[in-house]
């Protein structure tokens, strides 16, 4: 009885022990972490990290590079330094800080950045990047040191891995970090790169004012760098010396090659001999070539032709952008700087090592003004490169990085998985004062008849993009652009013609565009030797606007100028001037961009103007360094009529002044004006508001003050807190509120005035008041006005009714029409309106979002005849709901079949998988050609476990269930 006892109560401890063995495989918690930090006598706090957290899998074994990226000290000083550097109405504008200025305004303390090192040296780690600036620290060592000191575990498999805990530093550490790179591992690719031979016949033999004549092959037209100076208008930026001083600077990584054991083993970046022949056979005789240079981080191999052996591509990406970016910028210099693998931790090494230049690094790298990537990942929110991007605008630096190659085409093999929007990290991070300029591609044919006075000068400019269809040139790919979710949308973007595409959903990708197709380099390998090639991709793209925007900042301080440093704004002021009509461009400007007007990708259309293909269009350098030239000039406003020592101000667009002298003096650029005058006391001044220009000369403005008394406009029947305003006597006098009274002050006199609402679609009614010594009352009546929406239809045979609907939220109505047209009479507002099949036939546009603006509107569309295109969803249970995306439309079914039209054509889709379900292939395509279409999409309904957590949660209730079990059992006995 004793002996059977014990084994009872043996097997009990044994399922326990087992059982909380299951709680501690779920629930780890390294306790030795835990008392190494508690050493430092503080408490832990977690810290931002990228990449996610990775509960399962072995300890990773390997080594790994991490980096810190700390705020800024004085963080809230520097965005204002930012705003002003970039306001040509401060006395600051464009006076940027050198390194050693930014050093000692914005970095960590020496102390801080010590303290920290020692901090990991507690945990045997010894190999450190350090900066000047101290925002970055690089650490490299095990994955068991790395961890320890982070407070987590780092698991994974052969080269995947991540903390399996939120990590944490010391609450004095992690106070100041802005975030961690390298703890999950993460990764960059190239922004696309698609190329082929050329061999090496063809050589740029033929020479016609020195720049070599584009080859022709089979009706395509390939182009050599150099020829592009004179494409994009770069010429006349030349000064004797040509590009001397100008600096530009790629960020990329080296590769390897693969050892007789496996083994990969570094290679270097690029084969300098090689970029050397390509400027000696290419350029102009006389031009000076640029001078290259290497900068490695973090243990990056040198260049040499160690880089023929490169498996990678990352040879061929590090020559691609050297030969381009210095193809652009003759006797300047150009700086390769490159980590030893294309993990993110190591690359924002390579940024900090390029804003704060290592020591032996050429001391020409302190005056770099272009920083090129031609590079991206997934769309990300990545607040460690904010800090280092504002370092940038601080200093002046202009950053460039491509949008990627994908044609945002799921089906490319440049898509990044997961990435739903398409566009990349770090072309789509910008901010009101900081951030990239995001570059997309363009397909460009230039003038090769070596007669022409055109010679080289662009014929035609489109978006680049190789569909699916043509397999044989890699398609699909193509520029990538769109939306980012995870940016808002800027400032400058709103304020311009950009905003009409963007709609504030984001911020929009790319700024600009430039070449990626066709274009020649000069590359070697070690099967192949030394030839041409023919390189397509936005790859090409940054490094030759990297060229252009760093010759042009030369040619600005030539003109005692400052730098263009954080571009995106000036971008789209000048791209507003080009391409709005309604805004008035300063005297003496040039079309700043070469428009692109032609093309698509998978998603979007090329049109005149802004676009998500090629932002503004390629930058035309010549007439860009021009319009970027700040003279400025004085605007005197002198008044008369107030009584001695009265204070009176004036608003010239956002800036204001005031006094109590009789003048006040602007200081402004080129350009047409809004101002106002604010009422002094019961003095009215007149003009009170109107526009003027600045042309190259000081003006000055009369104004004159007379005694006034209250006239107060009393409004009813606009919705509360919209903004409206009054205008006397075609403008003399305005007022503005959003409140429901408008108080003036009016000299004596009639007055004939008008109201206006922000919101058009309301209407008041014009009248006139009369002051004659007192104040005035008069009441203003605003009516929600009605409007036509006229659709007008094109393809339908004769008597087909088709059927519109409009919506909102207090209104639903359907029209109907067996005409070519059908008419909404509505109430002013914003309406979603539904074009409905009508039979088999297909409209263009089948969901439209429309604002009436205070007008009548008439919609044009076009049906087509489509076919059934049946999506047969196998594997669903009865009833489940689930839908299709096609484009921008979504169609939801919650039977087996899912039943639409579509005219002949190509179409890409995407499966959203119910809940519970997964999907075996998310994406494809099918082609609509005179016949209907079937479509299986196959589901798979979830089943099992859905983690350890559940797993260990039963193992316990099992083992508590013996337990009990066994104890019944023992006590009957």
């Amino acid at each position: 009885m004793l002996r059977s006892g014990r084994a009872e109560i043996t097997a009990i401890v044994v399922i326990l022990v087992a059982v909380m063995s299951a709680l501690g495989f779920v629930y780890h918690y390294d306790n030795a972490n835990q008392e190494k930090a508690a050493g430092n006598n503080t408490s832990m706090e977690p810290v931002q990290f990228s990449g996610g957290l990775q509960p399962l899998g072995q300890p990773y074994a390997g080594n790994i590079t991490v980096a810190l990226v700390f705020n800024a000290s004085n963080q809230q000083r520097l965005l204002s330094l930012l705003s002003n550097l970039y306001d040509p109405y401060s006395s600051q504008f464009g006076k940027y800080l050198t390194i050693s200025q930014f050093d000692s305004n914005f970095s960590p303390s020496a102390t801080f950045y010590q303290s920290a090192i020692n901090y990991f040296e507690n945990f045997g780690i010894h190999n450190f990047t350090t900066f000047s600036s101290r925002l970055v620290l690089g650490l490299y060592g095990t994955a068991a040191q790395i961890g320890e000191a982070f407070n987590t575990s780092l698991l994974g498999g052969q080269t995947d891995f991540g903390p399996s805990t939120t990590p944490e530093l010391p609450a004095w550490l992690a106070s100041v970090t802005s975030s961690v790179i390298g703890l999950a591992e993460a990764t960059a690719s190239f922004a696309g790169l698609s190329y082929k031979s050329l061999g090496n016949a063809d050589q740029a033999s033929t020479e016609v004012v020195g720049y070599p004549q584009p080859i022709i092959r089979n009706g395509v037209e390939y182009i050599y760098g150099p020829d592009l100076q004179v494409s994009y208008n770069e010429t006349k930026l030349f000064g004797p010396n040509y590009d001397k001083g100008a600096v530009v600077a790629t960020i990329l990584w080296s590769g390897y090659r693969n050892g007789t054991s496996g083994a990969k083993i570094p290679v270097g970046p690029y084969n300098p001999s090689v970029i050397y022949d390509y400027f000696n056979s290419t350029f102009p005789s006389g031009m000076p070539h640029p001078q290259i240079y290497a900068v490695p981080v973090n243990g990056a191999p040198p260049p040499g032709t160690s880089a023929n052996y490169d498996v990678t591509g990352a040879s061929l990406e590090n020559t691609l952008d050297l030969e381009m970016a210095g193809s652009m910028l003759p006797g300047g210099t150009v700086f390769n700087v490159y980590a030893p693998s294309n993990n993110l931790a190591n690359l924002t090494l390579a940024f900090s090592s390029t804003l704060s230049p290592p020591a032996g690094a050429p001391t020409a790298l302190q005056n770099v003004s272009v920083i090129s990537n031609s590079w991206g990942t997934g769309d990300m929110t990545y607040s460690s490169w904010n800090t280092l991007l504002m370092q940038a605008a601080a200093r002046g630096i202009t950053v460039l990085a491509s949008t990627g190659d994908s044609g945002d085409n799921a089906n490319s093999s440049k898509y990044i998985p997961g990435n739903p929007n398409y566009v990349q990290f770090p072309s789509t991070v910008a901010y009101d004062t900081f951030g990239v300029v995001a570059v997309g591609g363009t397909s460009v044919v230039i003038n090769s008849n070596t007669l022409s006075s055109q010679y080289l000068e662009i014929v035609n400019s489109s978006a680049w993009y190789i569909p699916q269809s043509d397999t044989s040139l890699g398609g699909p790919i193509g520029t990538t652009g769109g939306i980012s979710s995870f940016y808002p949308e800027p400032s400058w973007q709103a304020a311009s013609i950009a905003n009409s595409v963007i709609g504030g959903k984001g911020r929009g990708v790319p700024d600009i565009g430039a070449i990626a197709n066709n274009t020649i380099i000069l590359f070697e390998n070690s099967t192949s030797g030394e030839q041409q090639y023919s390189v397509g991709g936005t790859s090409v793209s940054s490094p030759v606007e990297a060229g252009i925007i760093a010759s042009i900042d030369l040619y600005l301080v030539r003109d005692d100028q400052p730098l263009l440093g954080f571009l995106d704004p000036e971008i789209y002021r000048l791209g507003n001037y080009q391409y709005n009509s309604s805004a008035q461009a300063p005297p003496g400007f040039l079309p700043a961009f070469y428009p692109v007007p032609y093309g698509r990708n998978h998603l979007y259309n090329a049109h005149y103007g802004y676009d998500l293909l090629t932002g503004m269009g390629s930058i035309d350098a010549y007439n860009l360094a021009v319009d970027s030239i700040t003279k400025l000039y004085s605007v005197n406003f002198t008044e008369k009529g107030l009584p001695p020592s009265s204070l009176w101000n004036v608003s010239v667009d956002s800036h204001f002044k005031s006094t109590e002298n009789s003048s006040v003096v602007f200081t402004l650029a080129n350009g047409t004006y809004s101002f106002f005058v604010s009422d002094s006391g019961r003095y009215a001044p007149s003009p009170q508001f109107s526009t003027f220009t600045v042309n190259g000369k000081n003006i000055s403005i009369s104004l004159t003050f007379k005694y006034g008394y209250y006239a107060q406009f009393n409004e009813s029947g606009l919705p509360s807190g919209m903004e409206w305003s009054i205008q006397t006597n075609n403008g003399s006098y305005k007022g503005t509120s959003s409140t429901s009274a408008i108080r003036m002050i009016l000299p004596n006199g009639t007055y004939e005035y008008e109201p206006n609402a922000s919101d058009p679609n309301y209407i008041g009614k014009n009248g006139s008041v009369t002051v004659h010594g007192n104040n005035i009352y008069q009441n203003v009546t605003f009516i929600l006005g009605q409007f036509n929406v006229t659709f007008i239809e094109s393809g339908l045979p004769p008597g087909y009714t088709w059927q519109v609907t409009a919506s909102n939220s207090t209104a639903n109505v359907t029209e109907s029409s067996n005409d070519t047209s059908l008419n909404f009479y509505l109430y002013g507002g914003t309406y979603q309106f539904q074009v409905n099949y009508s039979r088999n036939y297909v409209p263009n546009q089948t969901f439209l979002i429309l604002n009436t603006n205070g007008k009548n509107q008439v919609v044009h569309i076009g049906f087509l005849f489509g076919y059934e295109i049946v999506f047969v969803g196998s594997g669903l249970d009865k009833g489940v709901n689930w839908s299709i995306d096609i484009g921008n439309i979504e169609y939801y079914g919650n039977t087996t079949n899912l039943t639409l039209f579509e005219p002949n054509g190509t179409y890409y889709y995407t499966v959203n998988a119910p809940a519970n379900y997964t999907v075996v292939k998310k994406s494809g395509n099918f082609t609509v050609n005179g016949s209907n279409v079937t479509v299986v999409i196959e589901f798979v309904k979830q089943r099992g476990f859905v983690g350890k957590l559940d797993l260990a949660f039963i193992l316990i209730g099992l083992g508590v269930v013996i337990a009990i079990g066994i104890a019944i059992s023992y006590r009957k006995r």
